[in-house]
């Protein structure tokens, strides 16, 4: 049976000051408020079926912001005559269905689109899946030394038309399938890593126990056993001795976890 793939790409706005959030409990800085959503569905190559656009009008961040719209050219008078950020959320989650897995270039956007379905009481459950296609395109043509990864960069290096601008949200995921269609989409998605994986890592940077098969873990030898084996998967790419720096990035650094950063480290 075909899934239902839905590759997108957020373009969203920025406020002028900090616009902090209760999250169970927990205080969260807004990332940013989603001013235009493009989207496709796709076949298992990655051919695109359907297109989604759409241009909202924050509620939030009322102001664009003058970086946002630099980059992507959008104007005031444009996002004001959007639809409201719920009903543009609202019709994209029905244009998607509620089996849709996401892809997107990057790991970005799932989070940005998660905080704004929380803050506007929207089903943050959605996507229950969704994968980087970065990362598997990253997988299957590894970048030289000094080569960049970002879509134009690839686009550039893949030697595909440039034919429609960079930072438009359709644009931007319309590049990107033509990227994903030098995979073998079969193969990217049989190594992807499994969401196991992921939370593993995951449980390890926030120092709980990491239980497998009824046996727990102490939380520093996990985060040394997934920097192993990362590293084994670099190895394929360069040889270890010209990896300078191995960088890892926490939701927030205190003692905490700088123990078991160092812990980690120590045991690797």
């Amino acid at each position: 049976m075909s899934r239902n793939l839905v590759v997108f790409d957020l373009e969203m706005n920025q406020g002028y000051k900090p616009f902090n959030f209760s999250y169970h409990g927990v205080e969260q800085t807004f990332r940013g408020e989603i001013i235009q959503i493009g989207a496709a569905k796709v076949d298992e190559s990655f051919s695109v079926v359907d297109t989604f656009s759409i241009t909202m009008k924050p509620q939030i961040f009322r102001k664009l912001h003058h970086h946002v719209a630099k980059v992507t050219g959008l104007t005031q008078q444009v996002i004001n005559a959007g639809v409201s950020v719920k009903q543009g959320m609202q019709m994209f989650l029905d244009w998607c269905g509620e089996d849709a897995v996401l892809l997107e270039w990057g790991l970005d956007d799932v989070p940005v689109l998660k905080q704004n379905l929380v803050l506007l009481g929207m089903d943050e459950n959605f996507p229950k899946d969704w994968y980087d296609l970065q990362q598997m395109v990253s997988s299957q043509f590894p970048p030289a030394e000094g080569e960049k990864m970002n879509l134009e960069a690839v686009v550039e290096r893949m030697n595909i038309p440039m034919e429609r601008p960079f930072h438009d949200a359709l644009s931007d995921v319309l590049y990107t399938c033509d990227v994903a269609q030098k995979l073998d989409g079969a193969k990217a998605f049989a190594e992807y890593p499994s969401e196991e994986s992921q939370l593993y890592a995951s449980l390890a940077r926030k120092g709980e126990p990491v239980t497998i098969e009824e046996s727990t873990f102490e939380p520093a030898a996990m985060l040394a056993l997934f920097m192993k084996r990362t590293m084994s998967l670099l190895s394929t790419i360069a040889p270890i001795e010209k990896i300078d720096v191995f960088v890892v990035t926490v939701d927030e650094l205190d003692r905490d976890m700088v123990e078991i950063l160092n812990r980690a480290v120590a045991g690797i």
